[in-house]
Order: C-alpha cells, then sequence, then structure tokens
C-alpha cells in the first residue's frame, strides 16, 4: 500500500501542483491537502499521515506551530517544510522541534522528488541554499576543524560546482580551489568529492538551542 500524503500551504495552486508531482512520482494511497492549522492538525491527528509537506508561512500562521503541535501527540509522521525563503532562525526552530527536511519553492520537480525520497529513507534533507546555516549552526569537532574558506567551498562543492566554477565564483585559482577540496574531503574523512552532498545530508547537527 501507498504513503498517506499531506500538502498545507494557503495558496490552491501551490497545493495542487505538489500533490500532481507526488501522485506522478510516487506510489500515494491518499493525498490529503489543507490550507490553515486547524485543517492540517485534523489530518494528522486522524488519517495516520506519513509525510507532510507544509509551507513555512500560512497567511497568519507558522507552519513550524503546526509541526510542533502535532509532534507532541504523535511522531510518526515525517516533515518537509517548504517556503520561498528559509532563514536561520527559522531553521534553528525546524531543526529543534524535528524537521526532516527543507526545500525551497524556487527548487526543480527534480528536487522536490529527491527530497522526498531522502527523508523516506531517513535521512534529512537540505536543500543547497541553506547549508550555510547547517554549518553555521554545527558545533561537531569534524566540521568546526574546517576554515572559512573550506565551509565556503564546501557549500559550493555540495551544490555539485565544479573547481573552475567555484574559483570562478570566490575569485581563487583552480589549483587553490583544489587543494582546499583535498583538505576538506582529509577533514571530514570522505574520499572523493561525490560523497559531499551525502554527508552534508546525513551528518548530525550538535548544539541547536531552542
Amino acid at each position: 500500500m501507498g504513503m498517506k500524503v499531506l500538502v498545507v500551504d494557503d495558496h490552491p495552486i501551490v497545493r495542487a501542483g505538489i500533490k500532481s508531482i507526488l501522485l506522478k512520482e510516487f506510489d500515494i494511497h491518499e493525498a490529503y491537502e489543507a490550507s490553515n492549522k486547524k485543517e492540517a492538525l485534523n489530518l494528522l491527528e486522524t488519517k495516520n499521515i506519513e509525510l507532510a509537506i507544509i509551507d513555512l508561512k500560512l497567511k497568519e500562521e507558522e507552519g513550524l506551530d503546526i509541526i510542533s503541535e502535532i509532534k507532541l501527540k504523535q511522531s510518526k509522521s515525517k516533515f518537509i517544510v517548504i517556503s520561498s525563503a528559509i532563514s536561520n532562525s527559522d531553521f534553528i526552530r525546524g531543526e529543534h522541534i524535528g524537521v526532516d527536511g527543507y526545500i525551497l519553492k524556487s527548487s526543480n520537480i527534480e528536487d522536490l522528488i529527491y527530497a522526498v525520497n531522502t527523508v523516506n529513507r531517513g535521512i534529512k534533507y537540505y536543500h543547497p541554499s541553506i547549508v550555510q546555516y547547517k554549518l553555521g549552526n554545527n558545533t561537531s569537532f569534524t566540521v568546526n576543524r574546517l576554515t572559512s574558506r573550506e565551509k565556503d567551498i564546501l557549500i559550493e562543492v555540495s551544490k555539485g560546482l565544479s573547481n573552475v566554477d567555484i574559483a570562478e565564483k570566490l575569485f581563487l585559482s583552480e589549483s587553490t580551489v583544489k587543494k582546499h577540496v583535498s583538505s576538506i574531503l582529509g577533514k571530514l574523512s570522505l574520499s572523493k568529492r561525490s560523497q559531499v552532498a551525502y554527508y552534508m545530508n546525513s551528518v548530525e547537527l550538535g548544539g541547536i538551542e531552542g
């Protein structure tokens, strides 16, 4: 039997678009929609929702409030927050209450599919544009061994950029970028750059304050 999913957004066209993608790309048993906190909580409490994609801002309401409240009653559902922009404070709160993934509305369809697949495997998904928050709030020894420049380059590598692209973007020589990438892989105990994206999506965050 397929998944039971819920899409929460105050714009009908956004809900319809996300729901259409989910129905096309995944084995969905039931797909529900909600436009506000009351509707969302009712569905989450009564329909055994396995995955909920929730807009961060719902007119006068907060999507994170929905997740926080339902987490007090049940923790079986997985939650992906979607928004036009996600601030560092929203990110920190999301980590504190147990959000499973973060994606921007500007993302392409493939990003959404990848995010859902990642979260369904039990791995957190972080959109590349908010990786900087992940690094900035991470107090783990491993990540803190990186220099500021290495963190900048790590973010770009996680986006899939080549050494040439990174060099151009950060105004560095290609050889300098190559040396930094080699240093990053060594400090993170990774053997190749293709493992960076997986690392960024699976490493645990520490030191999060509510």
